[in-house]
């Protein structure tokens, strides 16, 4: 080297001195990410599956009642019947269209199916519920008691089917040739209207007076009683309707029969008639209503009792004991027994009822907003720039402002809708890239915020600018947007709710890495051992065997009567714990996340939980978290760790003191998560001063960038890295640097922020580095996972060949 140049780079080691003392310490400023939060829908109808108000044919005895105005006959006069509810505004209040008829209406001969001929008062009604954007509902009920026809068709008896004289002529419920009619009957009707995009549910029994359950009568020279017809006919549906939310009546003499299908799984919903009817619909009522939904997740579709009441309303109150003295009053107790039951549909009913319901329309609106479900995103978190297939992490939060659920954790819908994000193009709106998350919206409950990180690799993306965009997809339907959400911002025409613009450079020819694997219990429960890496057990303290699965119960069965695993994820341990398990496929890091919780909250003295990892105890602490007997909002857990393949964890449930009343509900998710780098979301400084660079240049994703600290730096020296409020569970920092012999640092201490207060992670730390080039270097740091919000580099030593130490890059990763 001349000397010219040894005195230029003398001075030019003096400025840069000069420079860092005026600069320390030195701060860089975290990369882009957008905190978007939508504009809250508070007011107005968001029609949705499953939910909201239900507008009626109610095709019985009143079809041929001349007191009856004619507005409500609508198996007589269609058009009449559509226009009296327009002219009553209620058709834009609803979201449901529901026909209640007698089986002869839908097939008056055999295989001559309404829904074949256009023109039919069926396929009419239909249609007028489509074209005015109405899901459509259906009972179809077999008994003629107060029908208006013979309920069910004549072919049926001719064929042979016994029966009896009920108003009409009526089959009793177990008569072979009625079954099997009835079974070709309804599997014409799936081959019509198993399609979730038109139809919202079916009532899955039909038996009885009104289809309620009411008067019914065996043949007692044939096998089967009631409750085998119930169960035969619900299988029926269940085959013929897969897709769609099944539900029966839920009351009367057929409620225990309700109940067993409902947890079964082969219903879906659970219905209820006489709503605002404190004789038939008491306080133990709701309060059962209210439990199923929170520890069963079976939500209620609920029937206001009172109908065809405005022709006539004292005639009407003095038959039924003067309870009301005027209508508002009838319809605002009817609405509150609906809230208070947390129902997810309530009834208008006939057009007379629905005109009476609209002269109080903020009653209708009442339910409109607090009916049903009515999800809110409350904010999101988000990149604005996208450099790499490198996972990035969009944090969302979620909350439903209405009383009800979205039954997608149900056997018809099968967690088929999901959150959703997509890359749209910005011209065309239309996604050229989606990820579907694993958060299921079923899980949703008024009162909760529901926070989530979902890592998102992007690739194969042409650069440009993108609209970033959310949604609630369909994935039974190639994931399209599908729920319609409590908001008043921009929406496409498909459906996407847009977040913010994204710069997306440097994947256009870059795969994607790889989802990584998800369970949740309840959603992958199966017959079959090991299935989806989970496994059903029993046993005591460290020692689990096999369950045996018994198909008549669709449950794993144990060595003991009640140690039991069965479908919704309901698990009764008894002298044996009950055990659920699952292996890890691979080497990673996961999230485990659930809620212990009584289902049976009547008796007992609680049970007792706790997660294992092997043969260590991960959750609690120590001991058992003890649920106590009444306890359905139970205990969560959300517990991070690493697992090698092959691993266990055992989620194990004990009997406590004894078994009694001891049925309880854990559905627990596992979620592999990435190692991301949250650097680049950080604020950056630093102790050690600048001579090169700026020292946010080692955390803004370019591992070309580089810093350099000011040259004849003291050591030890910090860089701290701020993630402001978002802690995150983390077990590694890795630097990058080139040039590693004459500036890469040699020693560290990684410290994280406890409540204000530093705590080591790794101590005395040696790295080593190879090269003297330009080519860079990654030398990774592991250290027990912590939850943290801020990291702190510790620099012990370095080599100080120029007189300062030097990054290119710090990966702070986190899963």
């Amino acid at each position: 080297m001349t000397m010219f140049r040894k005195i230029l780079l003398l001075m030019t080691i003096t400025i840069m001195v000069l420079a860092s003392l005026l600069l320390s310490p030195t701060k860089g400023e975290a990369a882009e990410t957008m905190i978007y939060q939508p504009t809250e829908k508070t007011t107005g109808l968001i029609r949705n599956p499953g939910m909201g108000w239900v507008l009626y044919c109610d095709a019985f005895g009143q079809m041929t009642d001349s007191t009856i105005p004619d507005i409500n006959k609508c198996v007589n006069n269609p058009t009449l019947f559509w226009q009296a509810f327009d002219n009553s505004g209620a058709t834009a209040k609803a979201t449901t269209f529901y026909i209640r008829a007698p089986w002869s209406f839908y097939e008056p001969a055999a295989g001559q199916y309404s829904w074949n001929n256009t023109s039919s008062n069926f396929s009419v009604l239909v249609q007028g519920a489509l074209d005015r954007g109405l899901r459509i509902a259906f009972r179809v009920y077999v008994d003629s008691q107060d029908s208006y026809q013979q309920a069910t068709p004549e072919y049926v008896r001719v064929a042979g089917a016994k029966g009896y004289t009920n108003t009409f002529w009526t089959p009793y419920v177990n008569d072979q040739v009625f079954l099997n009619k009835l079974n070709t009957f309804i599997a014409a009707f799936g081959a019509k209207y198993n399609d979730p995009t038109k139809v919202d549910f079916i009532d899955a029994m039909g038996l009885g007076a009104w289809g309620e359950g009411h008067n019914m009568r065996v043949d007692s020279t044939q096998p089967g009683n009631i409750n085998s017809s119930v169960m035969t006919i619900a299988q029926y549906y269940r085959d013929a309707f897969p897709s769609i939310l099944l539900g029966g009546q839920q009351g009367g003499p057929l409620a225990s029969a309700a109940e067993s299908l409902a947890q079964s799984n082969k219903y879906d919903i659970l219905r209820r008639d006489s709503i605002g009817m404190a004789q038939y619909f008491t306080q133990a009522d709701k309060n059962y209503y209210v439990n199923r939904l929170l520890t069963f997740g079976i939500p209620l579709f609920s029937e206001n009792g009172w109908n065809y009441f405005a022709h006539d309303f004292t005639g009407y109150m003095n038959r039924n004991g003067n309870p009301f003295s005027n209508i508002r009053d009838m319809l605002a107790y009817s609405l509150n027994d609906a809230k208070a039951a947390r129902a997810n549909t309530f009834d208008l009913r006939v057009p007379e009822d629905a005109i009476e319901w609209m002269k109080n329309v903020d009653l209708v609106d009442d339910f409109i907003v607090n009916g049903g479900y009515r999800f809110v995103p409350v904010n999101f978190t988000a990149p604005t720039s996208i450099v790499s297939n490198e996972y990035i992490t969009v944090q969302s939060n979620w909350k439903n402002t209405a009383i009800g659920k979205l039954p997608n954790d149900r056997t018809a819908w099968n967690y088929k809708y999901k959150v959703a994000y997509s890359l749209l193009n910005k011209s065309t709106k239309q996604p050229v890239f989606t990820s579907v998350t694993n958060i299921d919206p079923s899980e949703w409950l008024k009162g909760n915020n529901y926070q989530y990180d979902t890592p998102i690799s992007f690739g194969n993306v042409a650069n440009g600018v993108y609209d970033l965009a959310y949604a609630i997809v369909d994935t039974s339907r190639g994931n399209v947007p599908a729920i319609n959400l409590a908001v008043t911002d921009p929406v496409t025409s498909t459906g996407w709710y847009l977040i913010n613009q994204v710069s997306v450079s440097g994947i256009q020819s870059v795969a994607q890495k790889q989802d990584l694997p998800n369970y949740r219990f309840s959603e992958d429960f199966s017959s079959v051992q090991g299935n989806k890496q989970w496994y059903y057990m029993q046993g005591s303290g460290s020692s689990y065997t096999n369950m045996t699965w018994d198909a008549a119960s669709n449950k794993w069965i144990g060595a003991n009567q009640w140690n039991q695993i069965g479908v919704n994820a309901l698990i009764h341990p008894d002298k044996n714990d009950t055990v659920v398990a699952w292996k890890a496929p691979m080497t990673g890091n996961i999230v485990i996340k659930g809620k212990a919780a009584k289902q049976n909250n009547t008796c007992g003295d609680g049970v007792r939980v706790k997660i294992v990892k092997n043969s260590t105890q991960v959750w609690p602490a120590s001991d058992w978290q003890v649920i106590g007997a009444a306890d359905i909002t139970g205990n969560t857990h959300n517990i991070s760790t690493s697992v090698s393949q092959n691993d266990y964890i055992y989620f194990v449930l004990n009997q406590n003191a004894n078994n009694s009343c001891d049925g309880s509900r854990w559905n627990p998710t596992i979620e592999y998560m990435p190692s991301i780098n949250v650097a680049p979301q950080a604020v950056v400084t630093t102790t050690m001063g600048t001579s090169g660079g700026n020292i946010s240049n080692i955390n803004n994703g370019i591992i070309t960038d580089a810093w350099s600290s000011g040259n004849g730096v003291a050591l030890p020296g910090y860089i701290t890295l701020d993630l402001g409020t978002a802690a995150k569970m983390t077990n590694s920092i890795t630097l990058v640097t080139h040039y590693g012999i004459g500036q890469g640092i040699t020693n560290v201490d990684i410290e994280y922020d406890n409540g204000g207060i530093w705590v080591p992670a790794a101590t005395q730390v040696p790295i080593t580095w190879s090269s003297n080039s330009d080519d860079e270097e990654f030398r990774n740091i592991p250290f027990t996972p912590v939850l943290t919000n801020k990291i702190r580099i510790k620099v012990n030593s370095g080599n100080l060949l120029w007189g300062h130490v030097a990054l290119n890059e710090v990966q702070w990763l986190t899963y």
